[in-house]
């Protein structure tokens, strides 16, 4: 449901002013925050610059091209050959068992703004998958899927995997924003997928990912397949299980800018 202008304000939600203002700051203050990329971030050659001291660039393959609509900042792909990758490193090889993270929030959390329009195909939105034996996660757009579902699955081994699809439907030449979670504590592991603010979750047996040596992407997967045909605008990676509220909040007080 789109809420109008007057709506947001009513009920304290952003409108696409205070949205653009803070859209960034909010990111900032992730716990285990290992990563975040905005459009307009960009060095002089159009890879993607992170924020976090990380230094996570992303090179770019292709030519993405930086643009806006409105308020909003993001790279148009032509799902033929753009995309944006970095090799394996310490950073995003993120397993899920960190010991610096206190027991109960530990896991994996990443997420982004995207925009397809093709509603046909398997789309990768973010990933650090190759071929077997090197699947660690992925967030993706399941359009060749019954329902369009968002999906998001992870590996132990690197070949056998779990993974948890929305229970709601991605469209097509419309704005998302998607999360996915895998949670490592001792109640029982656990994977979750939020689409637009709907969750939906999956149990699993997997205490946590399998650091392989496949290299981190945006907007395809496996080395520059299952390429994305659209718009990325925001990713950000967390080594931490953020709470459902956090990841609420990171909808609720960005969608404005997306007219969501």
């Amino acid at each position: 449901m789109k809420l109008s202008e007057t709506g947001r304000r009513i009920i304290s939600f952003p409108d696409k002013y205070a949205a653009f203002r803070h859209h960034i700051s909010m990111y900032m203050g992730l716990p285990g925050l290992r990563g975040l990329w905005t459009a307009g971030h960009t060095d002089t050659a159009g890879n993607w610059y992170d924020w976090t001291q990380n230094a996570l660039t992303l090179t770019l393959t292709g030519a993405p091209a930086e643009t806006y609509t409105d308020l909003r900042c993001y790279f148009s792909l032509d799902g033929t050959n753009d995309y944006f990758t970095r090799a394996d490193d310490v950073a995003t090889s993120v397993t899920g068992s960190e010991g610096y993270i206190d027991f109960p929030y530990r896991g994996l959390t990443l997420g982004n703004w995207w925009y397809s329009t093709d509603a046909t195909a398997f789309q990768c939105l973010m990933s650090k998958f190759a071929a077997v034996p090197n699947v660690s996660y992925y967030l993706a757009f399941n359009g060749s899927g019954a329902g369009d579902p968002v999906r998001f699955r992870i590996s132990d081994d690197g070949t056998n995997a779990d993974g948890v699809e929305s229970s709601n439907t991605a469209a097509a030449n419309q704005w998302h924003f998607t999360v996915g979670r895998f949670k490592d504590y001792d109640a029982g592991e656990e994977l979750a997928v939020f689409l637009d603010g709907v969750k939906t979750t999956a149990a699993t047996a997997r205490a946590a990912i399998y650091d392989g040596v496949s290299a981190f992407e945006m907007g395809s997967g496996e080395g520059g397949l299952y390429k994305l045909t659209g718009r990325l605008s925001v990713g950000f990676l967390c080594a931490f299980a953020l709470p459902d509220d956090m990841i609420g909040a990171l909808f609720q007080q960005s969608r404005a800018l997306y007219g969501v």
